[in-house]
């Protein structure tokens, strides 16, 4: 299936009588008048322009409040439940629209197939449905009217944060409320375990981001104790008795510390129970499972561990904390198994995947928190892609068997098209990385998912994106007077694709007048007013030579020379030996 058209009536906020046209191929247009649909055959793009199993790419721009979010609502109630507005899309090489068949008073002057029922071509309660297309929605924005509100939809993933920040939650660690874990921490958790297999996919295959975004170095682990005082179980003292200074004794006591303080004990432990009795019920009496502490251990041995002995912080609020640091190029799927069993107090899944870390089940655990340095740019990035490929890659066979521990690659999307929103992805990424952001997304779709078709409709208002993208491919919005959505053609330019960013930039539908900053363009009207004043002092001609834009410096300057006519002979000469300086000094160049 590919998205072709909307038309939306009235979605009662800032869009009315609005159409949106995702193809260059064609051009749909709707008469309101004699409530006719037409049709024009575009000139397109080449065959896989994109890549091979990218459909086609619609960036939609327009600036803050133009409707874009709004627009993106719609067509997903559009798609997947029974309202939104009118679509029509490409399906097994005929065009289809959801409009019912007996609304014989909207007519279409081509050939069309229209829907025998109410309903949205991807509702799976009924025959008449396309059953190998799905919906993928990602926002950064944090909104709570667009989360939990179409959850229930057939064919439709929702992996915004708005929407993931409201799942329910279980709270099994018995933390005290002082150190209990806000929505955000267990989201970022469970986003720092997809980030982690994310990394394991991409060096399996050979695809790296490290040009574009540098990888952590390290992981930072660090394992809590909530109870001032030590358990009295006897099986408890006898195990920590000669514990020493050293990591592998400091990490022992610590984890008897959590699964004691846990209750996780056998009523049958006594003072003979050996620490592979203990780890063997952490792990669900299952000795396929990997050892956590083993793992940790031989990782410390080869030097992939950075752990400072006797450095502890001491008890807070009853709080005691062992921290260190794990490389990040020791990452395998054994270790990330490991640590998912042990982060899960009583984890269902053997072995970690995408698919487990989508459950909400015991997805709380404060005994144990994990943390690595990046930016907020970085981890949108990072995050970003995790969740993508938790989408694509969600049923439990990721790992073939649970004794050999090996990933294999494979999606239940294989063989389907996904349409995937993007509503502003590239948000918080630096602008160089903004400039990447479509060619390492269309690159990693075709090389981790060729047996995929991917159609891509992103919102955005950066003009950094639109110069990888034909003109034809851009939907421009505009906010009119009375605060409704206008599409437009707004662009001066001729063409979008391969032009010049800073040409994007400057062009009027992004940045009203000078392209630069609300208060530059304060302070210099300040200027203008104090040169037109007659202002010739040395202050004023240090502000002016501060103006980084050559022509609005050229224009005060001209100006001010003027003011310095009407100096003393003295006062003149010591202007431009001060403007001389600045000059030599390239001072304000």
């Amino acid at each position: 299936m590919e998205l072709l058209y909307l038309y939306i009536t009235d979605d009662h906020r800032n869009i009315k009588g609005c159409e949106y046209n995702f193809s260059p191929n064609y051009r749909f247009s709707y008469e309101q008048e004699t409530k006719t649909f037409h049709i024009e055959k575009g000139t397109g793009l080449p065959t896989q322009w994109f890549g091979k199993n990218i459909l086609n790419i619609t960036a939609i721009i327009g600036k803050n409040g133009a409707g874009k979010t709004n627009m993106m609502e719609c067509l997903i109630r559009a798609l997947c439940y029974q309202d939104g507005g009118v679509i029509i899309f490409l399906h097994d090489g005929y065009l289809w629209t959801n409009c019912h068949a007996r609304f014989t008073n909207y007519v279409f002057d081509f050939e069309i197939h229209r829907m025998g029922r109410f309903g949205s071509p991807l509702n799976t309660e009924f025959a008449e449905s396309i059953p190998d297309t799905s919906v993928v929605y990602y926002s950064s924005a944090i909104d709570r009217a667009l989360s939990n509100t179409r959850s229930y939809f057939p064919k439709f993933t929702d992996i915004s944060n708005a929407y993931l920040l409201r799942l329910s939650r279980c709270d099994l660690s018995k933390a005290p409320d002082y150190v209990l874990a806000s929505d955000v921490d267990i989201m970022q958790t469970n986003d720092i375990f997809k980030q982690l297999l994310f990394f394991i996919y991409c060096s399996k295959q050979g695809f790296k981001f490290v040009d574009t975004v540098s990888l952590p170095q390290f992981l930072n682990v660090t394992l809590h104790v909530f109870h001032e005082k030590e358990p009295e179980n006897v099986a408890f003292k006898a195990l920590v008795k000669d514990r020493t200074s050293s990591f592998g004794d400091q990490l022992k006591y610590y984890m008897l510390r959590q699964i004691f303080a846990l209750g996780s004990i056998s009523e049958e432990w006594t003072e003979n129970t050996t620490f592979e009795e203990v780890m063997l019920l952490q792990n669900r009496n299952e000795d396929y499972r990997p050892d956590f502490y083993k793992i940790l251990i031989e990782l410390h041995k080869n030097h992939k561990i950075v752990y400072k002995e006797n450095e502890r912080k001491g008890m807070m609020k009853g709080n005691d904390t062992m921290a260190f640091k794990v490389e990040m190029n020791a990452m395998n799927q054994e270790f990330l198994s490991a640590l998912f069993c042990y982060y899960c107090i009583h984890p269902t899944i053997p072995y970690a995947s995408f698919g487990s870390f989508n459950s909400q089940e015991n997805s709380v655990n404060n005994s144990i928190t994990l943390a690595y340095g990046m930016s907020s740019g970085e981890r949108a990035f990072y995050t970003f892609f995790a969740r993508l490929f938790g989408v694509f890659f969600n049923k439990q066979g990721e790992f073939h068997y649970a004794f050999n521990k090996e990933i294999e690659i494979g999606s239940e999307y294989n063989g389907k098209s996904i349409i995937m929103l993007l509503d502003e992805a590239e948000l918080s990424m630096h602008p160089e990385w903004q400039q990447k952001f479509i060619n390492l997304l269309t690159t990693a779709l075709n090389q981790f998912f060729p047996k995929i078709k991917f159609q891509i409709i992103l919102a955005s208002h950066s003009p950094i994106l639109i110069s990888d993208l034909p003109k034809s491919n851009i939907i421009f919005l505009k906010k009119q007077d009375d605060d409704t959505c206008l599409v437009c053609d707004a662009l001066k330019c001729k063409e979008t694709f391969g032009a010049n960013i800073h040409t994007l930039f400057n062009d009027a539908f992004f940045l009203d007048g000078i392209p630069i900053g609300d208060f530059a363009k304060y302070k210099i009207n300040e200027l203008f007013l104090r040169v037109k004043g007659g202002d010739a002092s040395k202050t004023l001609l240090d502000e002016i030579y501060r103006i980084g834009e050559p022509i609005l410096k050229a224009n005060l300057l001209g100006l001010y020379d003027e003011n310095r006519k009407n100096l003393n002979r003295n006062k003149r000469k010591e202007s431009l030996l001060a403007e001389l300086k600045l000059i030599e000094e390239d001072k304000y160049d």
